[in-house]
């Protein structure tokens, strides 16, 4: 179990014991661990800690997509042809950087680098010591990785000299730095059997996260020029892992990279699928299905400012799914609560943009569930009540308005028909024949049937699918929106538990005290109003 107070010294070397695992976890306890966590340090309140929390799940995370990828045992050891284990420093070093080197400074911290430098043999700790210590002496960002280079080199790819490198490389460099550091990191490849170097296949899953932060600051042609000469050195022994990178980058790269290329790498993808495991199989179909929003895009960005931020929100899910994509999607839900108005003055109805709408309540959602957000809780019983309750004042508010007594009148105007339907054919049977003429009243009986059925199917279909849904859109816009926005920001129940409820009166005791029919046709337009969707998900951002 993770406790509320973890032990930050464990990171970034030890991410399976500060998740409080154990070897041999599965991907839901590690998911289960993370959520834990992530309730109690929000990304909003506690930024710091949740970004180190979210570089360690996912350092994990990656070796469950890469595994059984052409890295069999190696994706968690690192393996470099002779089969070992991850071996942990003695003593874990401290959470970060500068708080280790203040056990050196005391002592003087050139000292302390010459005196690990005088060593004729190092261990791993001691070269990741020296790594950390050469990095805060001299001011070049690449010190960090010139050293670990220079210690795997050294130890023979040492694995835990290697994970810790994989771990750093979600510090951020500018385009120029990070390029240099993959090129680099290529040439460690061991691409010869028995030769000293990173294997091919952990080459992908060691340098994933450098690779995307690359993605967004370099030149795209720049990018996948140096994508294809890695490639080649890296050769088909890191296929794999190329192939389990590349679903990564397709996902991140869909709305920036050049279309034919993205292309043909999907072509790629999609020939090698009947061979990918079945989380890797959803990832490339949540990408498939995530492309659709290409399509619409260009209709989102003008729906006004509010259609620009909503892209923003979606960019970040399509493009960072990270610690920034996060605060950037809570920040844009806030903001649309500002600006409800606009919000639903931009989207009456989200149809032609479902694919949009559609990725920002996935998301959403997935926030919701990960992370335990805001929700009303009290039980089904007391919300029903609730929603009934407001239900009565919604159909009171509406019987006031003009287009709820035109409603009215089309009822009423229903059952007279329908009356008329049954009574006429009688009186006019009862008035042409003798009351004792039985055989006569057939006739007057039969088309009385016949005329009943028929006013009633048609104006049944009339109501149902033309006229009561016109009044009753209209009515949504005028009247019901501003009344069910202000009723989902009070309650916090959610406007898909609300259209349940609303279809649920019908086939309750109190049908005529809810008159069911009438929420069942606003429960209907309730389901296609994206725009309310989404404002009711964005209420689960607030305190």
């Amino acid at each position: 179990m993770v406790s509320s107070k973890p032990d930050w010294s464990l990171l970034p070397h030890q991410p399976i014991a500060f998740f409080g695992l154990t070897e041999g976890f599965e991907k839901r306890d590690l998911k289960r661990a993370y959520s834990r966590l992530i309730k109690v340090y929000k990304p909003e309140q506690h930024q710091e800690e949740f970004k180190r929390i979210r570089a360690a799940y996912e350092s994990l995370e990656a070796q469950f997509r890469y595994r059984g990828h052409g890295t069999a045992a190696g994706m968690a050891s690192f393996s470099t042809g002779t089969k070992h284990s991850i071996e942990q420093p003695a003593k874990p070093l401290s959470n970060s950087g500068p708080s280790l080197l203040r056990t050196f400074t005391d002592s003087g911290l050139e000292k302390t680098i010459q005196y690990i430098k005088a060593k004729n043999t190092r261990s791993p700790t001691e070269w990741i010591q020296l790594a950390l210590l050469e990095d805060e002496h001299l001011d070049d960002p690449l010190t960090l990785y010139r050293s670990l280079f220079a210690g795997a080199q050294a130890t023979g790819c040492d694995p835990t000299i290697l994970n810790f490198m994989q771990l750093c490389m979600n510090e951020e460099l500018d385009a120029a730095n990070a390029s240099q550091l993959l090129f680099s990191l290529t040439k460690l490849v061991a691409s010869t059997p028995g030769e000293v170097g990173i294997a091919p296949y952990s080459y992908w899953f060691l340098t994933e996260s450098l690779w995307l932060q690359t993605l967004t600051k370099a030149d795209f042609k720049s990018y996948t020029d140096l994508l294809e000469q890695c490639s080649k050195a890296v050769g088909a022994e890191g296929s794999g892992g190329e192939l389990v990178f590349m679903i990564r980058l397709l996902r991140r790269s869909m709305l920036r990279a050049d279309p034919s290329w993205w292309r043909e790498k999907w072509e790629d993808v999609l020939h090698a699928y009947n061979h990918l495991d079945y989380s890797l199989k959803e990832e490339v179909d949540g990408i498939e299905w995530i492309s659709n929003y290409r399509d619409q895009r260009d209709a989102m960005r003008s729906a006004g400012s509010i259609g620009l931020l909503l892209d923003e929100a979606i960019v970040a899910i399509i493009e960072k799914d990270d610690t920034e994509g996060e605060l950037i999607f809570r920040r844009v839900m806030l903001t649309c609560l500002d600006r409800s108005e606009e919000l639903f003055a931009a989207f009456s109805f989200g149809e032609r943009l479902q694919f949009g709408f559609d990725l920002l309540d996935w998301h959403a959602n997935e926030l919701g569930a990960t992370q335990g957000l805001s929700s009303f809780e009290q039980n089904d019983r007391e919300e029903f009540r609730v929603v009934g309750e407001f239900s009565r004042l919604l159909l009171r508010r509406i019987k006031r308005t003009f287009l709820g007594r035109i409603w009215t009148l089309c009822t009423v105007a229903f059952v007279f028909a329908s009356l008329c339907a049954w009574i006429a054919p009688w009186a006019i049977a009862i008035y042409y024949s003798p009351l004792e003429n039985t055989p006569v009243l057939f006739f007057p009986a039969a088309t009385s049937a016949l005329l009943a059925f028929g006013y009633y199917k048609g104006w049944s279909w009339l109501s149902c699918n033309t006229l009561e849904k016109v009044i009753v859109t209209r009515l949504h816009r005028s009247t019901c929106r501003e009344l069910i926005s202000k009723f989902l920001r009070e309650s916090h129940i959610p406007l898909r538990k609300v259209a349940a409820y609303f279809r649920a009166f019908e086939e309750s005791e109190n049908y005529v005290e809810y008159q069911g029919t009438r929420l069942t046709l606003i429960s209907q337009v309730l389901d296609e109003d994206q725009a309310l969707l989404h404002y009711s998900n964005a209420l689960q951002f607030t305190d």
